[in-house]
């Protein structure tokens, strides 16, 4: 199947590093969690796997993935794939760092982040079957968009979006961001 036709989605390792900080999130949710002697280790787990998501290689994955798919190797290819890997990669440190800063009460400043994915998504806009794939790390970059440019940028990329899919979780997500960004 060429990689016009494949539907991809999040890296494996970038889906299990979210669903241990959701996992870390919904045991934070319960307060007889915070003030225990596991706290610390609880935490010294959940910066392993932050520092484990900032090592995760973009490019080492799109290679993997092209050659265990047999799909013929691009540069188009391989940079589109990069990119949407990079968006995974960074909407996934946003939601892992605001676990932690849960733990530790700091709130550690993103902007960086989220700048990188608002950039992110714009590139992945230009390529339609992995524009689709992007709905999570849209949000993400929503939820922490402190400036109107990006908020308003989002909100274009998740019209653009349901134009392109008719998927009704983003007028979920959209919904949602207007209320929090109220």
């Amino acid at each position: 199947m060429s990689i016009d036709r494949a539907y991809i989605g999040c890296p494996e390792y970038l889906l299990y590093a979210v669903r241990f900080f959701s996992k870390a999130r919904d045991r934070l949710a319960d307060p007889r969690h915070l003030d225990t002697p596991e706290t610390y280790s609880f935490l010294q787990s959940v910066t392993s796997m932050l520092d484990s998501t900032m090592s995760f290689d973009c490019h080492n994955w799109v290679t993997e993935t092209l050659r265990a798919s047999s799909t013929t190797s691009t540069t188009r290819n391989i940079q589109s794939l990069e990119h949407l890997a990079q968006a995974y990669k960074s909407a996934t440190l946003i939601y892992g760092w605001r676990v932690c800063d849960r733990l530790t009460g700091n709130e550690t400043p993103l902007d960086d982040l989220v700048k990188a994915l608002v950039v992110e998504a714009e590139t992945l806009r230009r390529d339609e079957a992995l524009f689709k794939c992007i709905l999570w790390p849209l949000f993400i970059a929503g939820l922490e968009s402190q400036e109107q440019s990006q908020k308003s940028h989002i909100r274009n990329c998740l019209e653009s979006f349901w134009f392109e899919t008719k998927c009704i979780n983003v007028i979920n997500a959209v919904t949602i961001l207007e209320r929090f960004w109220v």
